[in-house]
């Protein structure tokens, strides 16, 4: 899993939303929560803000979802 990690990337909301299959809203209201992987803020100015996730955490999310829904 290690040698997999090397091959993360940053990744915009609009990405996240394909991957996921969940709007902007709901994707800032469960990572929020603790329910979904939160954003990397990759500038610290406010007036350019700049949040990226990572493409694993959230394939790693989905996967967990997916396999969730398989054993109820």
């Amino acid at each position: 899993m290690d040698s997999i990690k090397q091959f993360d990337r940053f990744i915009p909301i609009k990405e996240v939303s394909e991957i996921s299959s969940l709007c902007r809203s709901q994707i800032y209201a469960l990572a929020k929560r603790d329910k979904f992987p939160k954003p990397y803020k990759l500038t610290e100015s406010q007036s350019t803000r700049c949040s990226r996730w990572s493409f694993l955490e959230v394939n790693e999310w989905v996967a967990e979802m997916i396999k969730s829904q398989k054993v109820s």
